[in-house]
This record gives C-alpha cells, sequence and structure tokens, in this order.
C-alpha cells in the first residue's frame, strides 16, 4: 500500500518537483488510504554556545 501510494504520486507529478510538494501528496495519499503516519518535526542541535533549529530530511513513518 506505502509503494503504491509513492508510486502514484510519483506517476501524478513527474520528475522536477520540490521535496516538499512531494512530501505534502504522499501523505495526502496516505490519508486516503486509511494509513496514518508521523510528519518530519524540527530537529535542536547543540553546540558550545549555539542552538540551531535543524530540518531533518523527509522520514515518514507509516502504521497500518
Amino acid at each position: 500500500m506505502v509503494v503504491d501510494a509513492a508510486y502514484s504520486v510519483h506517476i501524478n507529478l513527474g520528475p522536477g518537483v520540490l521535496e516538499k510538494v512531494y512530501e505534502v501528496c504522499f501523505c495526502h495519499e496516505l490519508t486516503q488510504l486509511g494509513l496514518s503516519y508521523k510528519r518530519r518535526s524540527r530537529l535542536y542541535a547543540v553546540g558550545d554556545f549555539v542552538t540551531a533549529s535543524v530540518s531533518p530530511v523527509t522520514k515518514l513513518t507509516c502504521e497500518s
């Protein structure tokens, strides 16, 4: 089911679209299939004197 959702997004959007657009469409497909998922979250990296907000690469966790 997850692969079917990814394939559907790939076929409908084609190449060259921003990653965020693929992510939003993929999440929509998963919702249509009744699958739950967790979208990426912000991470905070702490150094000696700096705390930086880091956006990780797309990572979705699906549960059937």
